[in-house]
């Protein structure tokens, strides 16, 4: 079963949905960890579709940015990917995105692959104030950015002077919980499609480490002090 419980060696659970869900058979355990990561980044788009031949920019490039890559991919006519200061572009290349480009480069990238007009829908993953301040300054007229972003406790300074006022953009929180759709997309149904997603996916490509339970002190040593170098840790229970 996949649950939405937080890693510990031993807990008590109901067995109730959404906090349980039976893996279906002939799906790959190691596969179904990655579905809560899949859902959030899937919700982007419950939210926002993407329609044929859209400019899509997401920006971050962790399993969540990736993921909604992917997904994005499949509608999108251009896609662009912004990687956070530090990250390495190659690990999205298997996305197949029109660029992969730094902070710095992101206005340039979006105004080539839009003609000018920028982002018909850009989803900010990374978390970063001054990756959302990018997303409104590159998102066209009646553009949307998504985000499902968590950005902690801290205040978030943006300039709302210009584009997002002049432009009419939309700025949709993204929270996996809700949907608003007006159909029927069920707890069941998403963890459906998430299966169905992921097998299309070479899991192995957004796994960089894996620990023993017993050592993962040094699982989150290393996503605190080297997180450019870590995308998917995985903590096994039977090693």
């Amino acid at each position: 079963v996949y649950t939405m419980q937080p890693h510990q060696d031993l807990f008590n659970i109901e067995a109730v949905t959404p906090l349980v869900t039976r893996i279906p058979k002939g799906s790959d355990p190691l596969r179904a960890a990655f579905y809560g990561l899949f859902l959030v980044a899937m919700h982007s788009f419950l939210e926002c579709p993407v329609r044929p031949g859209e400019c899509v920019v997401v920006s971050g490039l962790g399993i969540i940015g990736q993921l909604a890559a992917f997904i994005a991919r499949r509608s999108a006519g251009k896609l662009v990917l912004v990687a956070p200061p530090g990250v390495k572009t190659d690990i999205a290349e298997w996305i197949g995105a029109d660029a992969i480009v730094s902070p710095e480069d992101a206005a340039e990238a979006i105004a080539q692959c839009s003609d000018g007009r920028g982002a018909d829908l850009y989803v900010e993953t990374s978390g970063a104030p001054a990756a959302l301040q990018t997303a409104i300054e590159n998102t066209c007229v009646l553009g949307t950015i998504a985000v499902p972003a968590w950005y902690g406790s801290g205040s978030v300074n943006l300039s709302l002077s210009s584009e997002f006022h002049l432009r009419s953009q939309k700025l949709v929180s993204i929270q996996v919980l809700h949907v608003d759709t007006g159909r029927d997309w069920s707890w069941a149904r998403r963890m459906a499609v998430a299966d169905l997603f992921l097998k299309q996916i070479d899991i192995e490509t957004l796994i960089t480490h894996r620990f023993p339970f017993s050592e993962a002190p040094e699982a989150y040593k290393l996503l605190d002090e080297q997180a450019s170098t870590a995308l998917g840790v995985i903590l096994d229970y039977r090693i």
